[in-house]
């Protein structure tokens, strides 16, 4: 009896807590930019990469690429069964996660085509993104 009630407490706490995965059609997800989209109603922040903006850009080079990475998304996500697992939120309040299209990870294959660059926190990280993205010169 013991086990049976321990099972059925993790059972309903699972469903209080929320599933740590989702998933949705084509036409239940949209795309922000290159490292945010929005599946059904949650705002998915694509979690360990960082994409060039498309918005308060600092220079039009990172405009550029930052509409490219959100077009490129945009086909990487189109017509394809899309799912994320995550749960933690980031300051703004965006669910941390990784999107799967067809079971292809689409953060990592931004990165393989040179669309996305691995996340790094801090001064210095932000001063080599725009360096890669705004090129003096």
């Amino acid at each position: 009896m013991k086990n049976f009630l321990k099972s059925l407490a993790l059972a309903i706490g699972s469903l209080v807590s929320g599933p740590l995965s989702d998933f949705a059609d084509a036409a239940a997800v949209r795309v922000i930019d290159g490292d945010t989209v929005v599946i059904e109603r949650t705002v998915v922040r694509l979690e360990g990469i960082d994409t060039p903006e498309t918005w308060r850009w600092r220079c039009s080079a990172e405009q550029v690429l930052g509409l490219k990475a959100k077009a490129r998304l945009e086909v990487l996500l189109d017509g394809r069964d899309v799912t994320f697992v995550g749960g933690r939120r980031d300051r703004w309040g965006r669910t941390l996660g990784t999107v799967y299209a067809d079971g292809e990870d689409v953060a990592e294959r931004l990165i393989a085509e040179g669309l996305a660059i691995r996340w790094k926190s801090g001064p210095k990280a932000k001063a080599e993104r725009l360096a890669i993205w705004c090129p003096a010169g």
